[in-house]
């Protein structure tokens, strides 16, 4: 172990030779299909992850962890996705008490395309210089995340010349370093939200997921002035994707320019409500948050049923049958059971049906419901 945090120490100060990080650093990039294309004749949603080195993650998560205290300073307010204790709770819970407390006012979630791939590295490399907290991290943000980084063809062929774009999407510094880019602009957006007193808005981030809440007249002059300074550090705000949820007294102009979120069939013909997913969690009418968590709940039940399709029941025990789902439900359950509202039908009918018809618990004795309380609990 002394001689691991030997290497390491080595590692972060840049004192290993240059060919070795190099070798350490390269990675097979992994285009994940993100969403699914509704035209067949384009290529599907996807973005590039990288496959690194074990002991380059394991020491850029103690590069991070280093760093946790002066990264906090630098992000919070405004980017909760980082350091932030309980921080996407704390953005849930921010939209609806803006929302509840100033009806009139609207919150803008913001969509950033593959952000985490085409955001400026040198633009990253020069936000940590700024900062004397996090200074100490260029030397090891140099070698891993270069501004001109060499990409090949499988056969070894070179792409080009160097591509100064995107972090290294998959290692430990990867989120940090993306929200560091686009840190200065979110602070902009959040100081001028917040000077309209008595109607004060607010700017928060949640890594590339962005949201801003405010008066409509008061936030569309600042979406705008967002949009120009992140395309300036390579961003691309895609208007399209983003989406807007109003308060309950809330007049949205015709012209805003972002629409409202809603829920709707495959062919756009059957309406669900309006609202908007705020770190994952529906926010919006009754109706918007019913069907969402209902797809949620089909989304689980498909991941129950997958897991569980490969075991051979015949020779899974009631316990292991258990500890599988349990596994299976217990994150998501408990993470929207305790961001859902009071009258949420999230632990009643949602999940019921699911959970029954996936695991057949019924031949366990235990019910679902129950199930899914215990799994909230361990």
């Amino acid at each position: 172990m002394g001689a691991f945090q030997r290497f390491a120490q080595m590692y972060v100060s840049a004192q290993l030779p240059e060919w070795y990080y190099q070798v350490i650093t390269a990675s097979t990039l992994i285009p994940l299909i993100k969403e699914k294309s509704v035209n067949p004749a384009r290529a599907p949603d996807a973005r590039p992850v990288q496959v690194g080195n074990v002991e380059d993650r394991i020491i850029g998560k103690a590069v991070s962890i280093a760093h946790a205290e002066p990264m906090q300073e630098y992000f919070e307010p405004q980017q909760l996705g980082v350091t932030t204790k309980g921080g996407l709770e704390i953005l849930v819970q921010s939209v609806r008490m803006q929302l509840k407390r100033k009806p009139r006012h609207c919150c803008v979630k913001l969509d950033i395309t593959n952000m985490f791939n085409e955001i400026s590295r040198a633009a990253v490399l020069e936000e940590f210089s700024k900062n004397e907290g996090l200074r100490t991290m260029l030397p090891y943000m140099h070698v891993t995340h270069r501004p001109a980084a060499d990409v090949f063809w499988a056969d070894g062929t070179p792409f080009s010349e160097g591509c100064p774009e995107g972090m290294r999407q998959g290692s430990a510094m990867a989120g940090a370093g993306a929200a560091a880019a686009i840190q200065p602009a979110l602070r902009r957006a959040d100081e001028r939200l917040a000077q309209n007193r008595g109607d004060e808005g607010a700017a928060r981030g949640d890594f590339d997921d962005c949201y801003m809440m405010g008066l409509p007249e008061d936030v569309e002059p600042v979406l705008v002035q967002f949009e120009r300074d992140i395309a300036a550090v390579g961003g691309k705000l895609n208007r399209i994707k983003s989406q807007v949820l109003c308060g309950d007294d809330c007049v949205l102009p015709r012209d805003f320019p972002v629409g409202r979120g809603c829920l709707s069939d495959d062919l756009g013909a059957e309406h669900y409500g309006y609202g908007i997913y705020v770190a994952g969690v529906p926010v919006g009418d009754d109706s918007f948050v019913i069907e969402a968590l209902k797809r949620k709940g089909d989304e689980l039940d498909t991941r129950c049923a997958a897991v569980l399709g490969q075991l051979n029941e015949r020779h899974t025990s009631p316990h292991h049958l258990f500890a599988v789902t349990r596994s299976c439900v217990a994150a998501w359950t408990e993470y929207w059971s305790r961001l859902s509202p009071p009258k949420s039908p999230l632990m009643n009918n949602t999940f019921e049906y699911q959970i029954r018809s996936s695991c057949k618990l019924s031949r366990l004795g235990v019910s679902s419901r129950r199930l899914v309380h215990y799994t909230t609990l361990l």
